[in-house]
C-alpha cells in the first residue's frame, strides 16, 4: 500500500517469527491485540492490514536507542539497557554488574539477565583471543605443555574502597599500574610457572594454584605501591563495532 511504501510488510507467520509469537496468540481478537502490544509496539511502529482473504503487518522501529539496537527487547526496560551501554562508552565508570546495578536501581541479578541478552544479540562481543602455546624444551619432543587464551583488548583498572564502593582510578594512574602487573606477571610467569612445565611436566588445572598466588602477590605490591585497598582490573567490554559508533552519537546528542 503506498502510505505504507517505507515499511516492512510481513505475513502473520513472519510476524510470529520475527517476534517469537506463537500462533495462537492470533486465534482471537484480544489475544492478537495484547501480543502485538507485548512484543512489537515496545520495539516497532505497525499497522494491521486486510489485503484479500489474508492479514498483513506493516512495521517500522521506532526512533532512538530502539532502533539502533534492532532487535526485540521484550518485557526489558530500555532505560536499564541505556544504563549498561552508557557505561561502556563513556568510561566514566567502572563495567562491572554491582556498578550497572547500582545506577540502573535494580538488582544484580536483574542486570546479568540484561548482559546475557546484549551478548546474545552481537551487541556486546566477545574480545579477541590468542592461544599462547607453551613447549616441551627439556626433551625436544615438540609436545604442547600448556596453553592458554590470552584476551587481546583494553583494561580497566580499579579500586574496591572499604566502603565497597567501585573507584575508577585516572587514566595515568591505569597506565602506570599496567605497567607494573604485565611487567610483573611477565617474570613471575616465566620464573615460577614455565620451569614447573618444563621440569615436571605440570599442566593445566594444576598450575591454578600457582597462577591464582602469582595474582594475588602483585595485586599485593601493586595496592601498597598506589594505596590502594583492594585493586581490581577488568577486560573493557567491547561493543559490536557495527553500531558502538551510532551509540556514541546517540548518547552525546542525549546529554
Amino acid at each position: 500500500m503506498e502510505q505504507y511504501k517505507a515499511w516492512e510488510k510481513l505475513s502473520t507467520k513472519e510476524l510470529c517469527a520475527r517476534f517469537s509469537l506463537g500462533p495462537s496468540a492470533f486465534k482471537r481478537k484480544q489475544q492478537r491485540e495484547a501480543a502485538l502490544k507485548r512484543k512489537v509496539e515496545p520495539t516497532h511502529h505497525y499497522h494491521e492490514v486486510k489485503e484479500g482473504r489474508e492479514n498483513f503487518y506493516y512495521i517500522k522501529p521506532k526512533g532512538g536507542l530502539i532502533s539502533i539496537l534492532d532487535c526485540n527487547i521484550g518485557k526489558r526496560d530500555i532505560e536499564v539497557i541505556k544504563t549498561i551501554l552508557k557505561v561502556i562508552i563513556e568510561r566514566k565508570h567502572v563495567p562491572v554488574q554491582p556498578v550497572y546495578a547500582n545506577l540502573a536501581g535494580v538488582t544484580q541479578s536483574a542486570i546479568s539477565g540484561y548482559i546475557t541478552f546484549l551478548k546474545e544479540h552481537d551487541i556486546i562481543v566477545p574480545p579477541v583471543t590468542q592461544t599462547e602455546y607453551v613447549l616441551d624444551e627439556k626433551e625436544k619432543t615438540g609436545e604442547i605443555l600448556s596453553k592458554r587464551e590470552k584476551k587481546e583488548g583494553h583494561w580497566i583498572y580499579y579500586d574496591i574502597t572499604a566502603d565497597n564502593s567501585y573507584n575508577l582510578l585516572d587514566e595515568s594512574t591505569q597506565a602506570q599500574i599496567h605497567d607494573m602487573y604485565t611487567k610483573n606477571w611477565g617474570f613471575e610467569y616465566a620464573t615460577q610457572v614455565v620451569p614447573l612445565q618444563q621440569e615436571y611436566g605440570i599442566k593445566g588445572q594444576d598450575l591454578k594454584g600457582v597462577i591464582g598466588n602469582i595474582d594475588r602477590l602483585i595485586w599485593q605490591k601493586i595496592n601498597k605501591t598506589f594505596g590502594l585497598n583492594n585493586g581490581k582490573r577488568i577486560m573493557e567490554p567491547e561493543i559490536n563495532p557495527d553500531v558502538v559508533k551510532e551509540l556514541t552519537e546517540h548518547f552525546k546528542q542525549a546529554s
